[in-house]
């Protein structure tokens, strides 16, 4: 319909495309959010409409722009569009190819099929389960008002207080855009490092070299390689890779999903800590993740997994529902301060605990600079399930469990469970 003309194509749209589907009774078309989560009218095969914004996008893809009625500037996207489509295994019509390298043309009219193209490739993203759709958390969003695909309700200023109340869809894993948007404040919120001299001395006393499956920017991998030891980081965020790169040398980073990174060597240790191993969403994720990082062991190799454990106090959920909870505060390099806060409730049927964590940073004079929600989800595990899961997965034997690390046994009140399997 040319430049300017969104209104008239959205009236269009609803009068021509969607009142009629709506209306047919053999139509197999669904609106999101207001009948269900992206997930699940996908697998029920649904023609499903969304809305879409490309400013909202230009952020999920690292898009940076002047102007994008300027040539050059939407030029200067084109190695980032590219390499998001590489990264997706998405391939691109020569036509397509083309228009993206030369800045869609000298006219200033090229905004559209800029626009259009950001649309499309955020909207693909979405599906191929890079980014999370974004489902609003409460009732009235999702009943009346709908959502931007994609949107993560992030606020310049406020604290919102609701939680998610529909569960983590089961076959959802830790993806790289659910911990994209925390890469440039991982290394603010966790600056401890209490555990690694435990992974440093296994890393001694194991011969080979060591890989650690769930990395993020490196807080473990990094102080390994100092140490002269031979590091492969694995991590399916490619924000918290490109900060990790720039933390240390010598690190192999691969941006690749624990379940099925294939890293064509062996290790003689391999570490997953710090509750990586709980982003695993279903016991199936879980197992093929064992099972890949047992592939990666020499014969005789040791796999350590640690994870945080929990009280059935600690997940037993309060009276009334779930209350705001401050969990850290950090004083920044820059005289700044981070506040952390979150929601959780832990559904125990399926042993995923959601999140909704609130992020605040401060300047030198306390005052707000930027307020942003972020949802999370985990799966919490316990000993005897992992050490199941360890045994399926082909390890032959269990050398130690423990509930900290200076090596204490684990016991009820342990906060930690730490298991070393060996092929």
């Amino acid at each position: 319909m040319g430049a300017k003309q969104v209104g008239k194509a959205a009236i269009v749209g609803w009068k021509d495309l969607l009142v009629p589907a709506m209306c047919s009774h053999d139509a197999n078309v669904m609106i999101w959010p207001f009948h269900g989560e992206l997930h699940d009218l996908l697998q029920r095969g649904f023609s499903v409409i969304v809305e879409t914004y490309p400013a909202e996008f230009y952020r999920h893809l690292g898009v940076e722009l002047g102007s994008k009625r300027n040539q050059e500037d939407r030029n200067a996207n084109a190695p980032r569009l590219l390499g998001w489509a590489n990264e997706a295994s998405v391939e691109l019509a020569p036509d397509m190819l083309a228009t993206i390298q030369n800045g869609f043309g000298p006219s200033s009219e090229g905004e559209d099929p800029f626009d259009a193209t950001i649309g499309l490739f955020g909207m693909i993203n979405v599906v191929l389960g890079r980014r999370s759709p974004g489902e609003p958390s409460d009732t009235d969003t999702r009943r009346l008002e709908g959502w931007m695909l994609g949107q993560l309700a992030e606020h310049s200023g406020g604290r919102q207080t609701h939680v998610l109340h529909h569960p983590v869809s089961q076959t959802m894993v830790k993806s790289s855009t659910e911990y994209d948007p925390l890469a440039d404040l991982y290394d603010l919120e966790y600056v401890h490092d209490h555990d690694v001299p435990f992974w440093l001395a296994l890393a001694g006393r194991e011969d080979g070299p060591v890989v650690e499956w769930g990395a993020g920017t490196g807080r473990i991998a990094v102080p390994l390689a100092a140490a002269g030891n031979d590091v492969t980081a694995v991590e399916l965020s490619g924000r918290m890779v490109e900060r990790g790169a720039k933390r240390g040398e010598g690190i192999r980073w691969v941006v690749g999903d624990m379940r099925a990174a294939k890293l064509d060597r062996r290790y003689g240790l391999a570490v997953c800590a710090f509750n990586s191993f709980l982003c695993l969403l279903t016991p199936d994720d879980a197992l093929a993740f064992l099972r890949n990082a047992r592939g990666h062991l020499e014969p005789g190799g040791l796999l350590g997994v640690e994870v945080s454990a929990f009280s059935p106090e600690e997940l037993a959920e309060e009276p009334g529902g779930p209350s705001l909870r401050h969990d850290l505060s950090r004083d920044l390099p820059d005289g700044g301060r981070l506040e952390r806060f979150s929601l959780s409730r832990y559904d125990a049927a399926t042993q995923v605990m959601e999140m909704r964590l609130f992020y605040e940073l401060y300047d030198a004079s306390g005052a707000q600079r930027s307020c942003r929600a972020h949802d999370l989800a985990v799966r919490i595990t316990n000993r005897d399930e992992l050490l199941l899961m360890l045994r399926l997965a082909g390890f032959a034997d269990v050398e130690a469990v423990y509930g900290g690390f200076d090596a204490e046994p684990f016991t009820s009140e342990s906060d930690h469970l730490i298991v070393l399997a060996r092929v």
